[in-house]
């Protein structure tokens, strides 16, 4: 057996091709390896005719016979049985008074049943890890002239030796020391698999490049089905020829309709059709170092789809204003003090945009597209609301648990009775009781807790708001009386998008969300007005939406290409993760502002699984030489390259151990970093050998962010930042992830 992938290793083509329906396509090559085994297959000889026809065809052998009888005895609609009846004159097996011809006896009496000896091979997927589903018969067999050979890169030839075509083939990298040869059981196995496959695709002559027959379509049903399963296992053979091979086919996107369609795709290697295992594997071999030409392959397929001109970035970059410029005209310049609530308004509004091309673009293909999309539009109303409840608890130093109860239906009548004194619309039933039946706990961490939930955030300001008689919740309740049915409802339509599911919903009747949130966040939050006009309302120019779309889906996919696969276990990382990448396409000034985010995000969710309180007697007081270099050695002694620790205060580094809710990113890197050295499974020395630099990068983003979180993008002081954030994100992904933290 040849078992090295080397300079000599063949290539081979068996034509893959994507589905008819993507009418053009943005394609980069990939070389897939694979171990290749030869081996003979008992196959029936295949009949002409179908199980209807033939049965049919035996039926008319006794004696002409109308459709109704016919019908009658089979079962069947009379129009199938004429539709045959039609078949078996036109392939003239019966003539017009329906007696049997000659032709049609000598079929029938035919053996059918007689065998024939096939000789092909089967394929075993290194990066699936799996037998495919083909059966490559000798006269199919394609291995394809190569050429230079350099960089994981094999470029082979798809033309003729008058007209070259050559493709340059990403190799994948992957471990290729397994030695699984097929059983007998598994070649049959992957035959029929292969049958069934080849059915479904359609029915497509190679040879021929023309439309089969009815008959012609239907010899593959009669292959293999029926075998005698014994017979067929001892008559398998293997016959001793197998080798590493690579196997061509392409990464591919849709480039006809990026709105409705923009999802990287793989080409099943054998012939039309897509492949999901490979998808899956593909994209997470993407984030490994050694495949790390594959990622920028799929980045440049992205970039062939999603690039945007200078003008069209520009068009982005005024809709992304001119939605902050809304935002800012309604609720007022003072929405900058709480740069959670803009951020989640901001994501709302682009989701809303999103749903609203979406729909005016449906060509009722993109339906699965509406629902994942609407769905996100909704997630992002609950975290808007929990954003703007988040802080309004926070303006009150003050939370008792006195009327707290170990059970949940006690906590729901409790609860009850404080939202009646306040003026809210309680209507007693189900929905109402599912709303406030709350664990304790979950109230009283409501606050402070990185899993933002609704209804004990509400119940948490509700028990504060007993206390305070200026409290905004009165304010509230006297001009939405009625939200808490609005809460129980916007909470279950979150529960059912969060999770995939089949449920449909309906954007008219949610559509009015982003609004009735913006108003709610007037009625609680200190400084904002609410000016509502309909000028938000009025259809923007189309052009424009749609870029902005493109530039979202763009951010999207970049987050995929570029990150771990863990980013996407934490909703608020994954958002901030695309709020980055959306700021580095528009080239924006905010970009120091928007790598702070991220990292704030991470250190919080960290924190929240992982501080350690008595870790505050060890914080040092940075404003001492001494300690400073002392902290420095340490620093050093974990891994981490640098030449001076972060600056920070230690009255503020202790009050965020206090409350890490309010940290920023300096106080909450150096809390972090306290619990982390104090744990015997610390975080410190497995993000040292991964990313050295993560302490010098946490330093610049925080001298870049300053007090404004703006700068030119092309700043030379962004530059070490652009070039280590990446891999030092996926380093602190990956060590959470092996942590529990993620």
């Amino acid at each position: 057996m040849e078992r090295s992938f080397n300079n000599r290793t063949s290539v081979i083509y068996q034509n893959p091709m994507h589905p008819k329906n993507y009418k053009i396509v943005k394609r980069r090559w990939i070389l897939v390896p694979m171990c290749e085994y030869k081996v003979s297959v008992p196959y029936p000889k295949p009949n002409t005719l179908n199980l209807f026809q033939m049965t049919i065809l035996r039926l008319l052998i006794s004696g002409s016979k109308d459709d109704a009888y016919i019908a009658g005895k089979l079962c069947l609609h009379e129009e199938l049985v004429a539709f045959v009846i039609d078949e078996l004159k036109r392939y003239q097996l019966i003539d017009e008074r329906r007696r049997v011809t000659d032709k049609g006896l000598n079929l029938v009496r035919t053996d059918t049943d007689s065998y024939e000896i096939k000789t092909g091979y089967v394929y075993y997927n290194y990066v699936t890890k799996t037998f495919m589903d083909a059966f490559v018969t000798d006269d199919k067999h394609n291995e394809v002239e190569t050429g230079s050979r350099y960089d994981g890169r094999i470029k082979f030839d798809l033309g003729t030796v008058a007209n070259r075509d050559w493709k340059n083939g990403i190799i994948l990298n992957v471990d290729t020391s397994a030695i699984v040869e097929p059983t007998p059981y598994d070649v049959i196995a992957i035959c029929k698999k292969h049958n069934r496959r080849t059915r479904n695709l359609g029915f497509m002559d190679e040879e021929m490049d023309d439309i089969k027959s009815m008959a012609e379509a239907e010899k593959e049903k009669n292959r293999g089905e029926d075998m005698d399963l014994p017979w067929e296992i001892q008559s398998v053979k293997m016959l001793g020829t197998q080798k590493d091979v690579y196997v061509a086919t392409y990464l591919f996107m849709a480039a006809d309709d990026v709105i409705n369609r923009s999802k990287l795709q793989v080409c099943y290697p054998f012939g039309e059709g897509t492949s999901a295992n490979l998808v899956e594997c593909v994209d997470k071999l993407s984030h490994k170092k050694e495949n790390a030409k594959l990622k920028n392959e799929i980045l440049g397929l992205k970039d062939d789809v999603f690039g945007m001109s200078d003008a069209e970035l520009d068009a982005v970059r005024k809709g992304h204003a001119d939605a902050e410029k809304k935002i800012k005209r309604i609720l007022s310049e003072k929405i900058d003090d709480y740069p959670a609530v803009r951020d989640a308004l901001l994501s709302v509004e682009s989701s809303f945009l999103l749903v609203q091309e979406l729909l005016e673009a449906n060509k009722g293909s993109n339906k699965d597209i509406i629902k994942k999309n609407l769905d996100d539009y909704i997630v992002n109303n609950y975290n808007l609301l929990a954003s703007i409840l988040t802080y309004t608890a926070k303006e009150y130093d003050y939370f008792t648990d006195a009327q707290l109860a170990n059970h949940v239906e006690q906590n729901a009548i409790m609860l009850k009775e404080l939202a009646r004194k306040q003026g809210f619309v309680v209507i007693d039933g189900r929905d109402t009781d599912k709303f406030f039946r709350v664990k304790s706990r979950a109230v009283k961490e409501a606050a402070n807790s990185s899993q933002q939930q609704l209804n004990a955030l509400f119940s948490y300001n509700l028990i504060v708001a007993d206390h305070f008689s200026e409290h905004p919740f009165y304010k509230l309740a006297k001009n939405v009386p009625e939200l808490i049915p609005y809460l129980s409802r916007l909470r279950d339509l979150r529960n059912d998008s969060a999770h995939p599911n089949e449920m449909p919903q309906e954007f008219k009747w949610v559509s009015s969300y982003r609004k009735k949130n913006m108003y709610i966040a007037f009625l609680l939050l200190k400084g904002l007005q609410f000016n509502d006009t309909d000028e938000d309302n009025q259809g923007g120019d189309s052009g424009s939406k749609e870029k902005l779309v493109k530039a979202m889906r763009d951010a999207e996919l970049s987050c995929e290409s570029i990150y771990t696969e863990y980013f996407q276990r934490n909703g608020n990382i994954a958002n901030q993760l695309r709020n980055l990448q959306f700021e580095n396409l528009l080239m924006g000034e905010n970009y120091p502002n928007r790598a702070s985010e991220v990292f704030e995000a991470i250190f919080k969710e960290t924190l929240s699984r992982r501080l350690v309180p008595d870790c505050i007697k060890d914080v040092k007081d940075s404003s001492k030489l001494e300690m400073r270099e002392e902290l420095l050695k340490e620093m050093q002694g974990f891994g981490f390259e640098i030449t001076d620790t972060p600056f920070y205060y230690k009255d503020r580094v202790l009050a965020t151990f206090r409350d890490y809710t309010k940290g920023t990113l300096i106080t909450l890197f150096y809390a972090w970093y306290y619990s982390e050295g104090k744990r015997t499974d610390g975080m410190l020395k497995d993000l040292s050998v991964r990313c050295p630099e993560f302490v010098k990068l946490i330093d610049e983003i925080s001298n870049n962010r300053g007090h404004s979180g703006k700068m030119d993008f092309k700043d030379k002081k962004l530059d070490f930042t652009k070039k280590h954030i990446d891999n030092a994100i996926n380093s602190i992904l990956e060590v959470m992830f092996e942590h529990g933290v993620l």
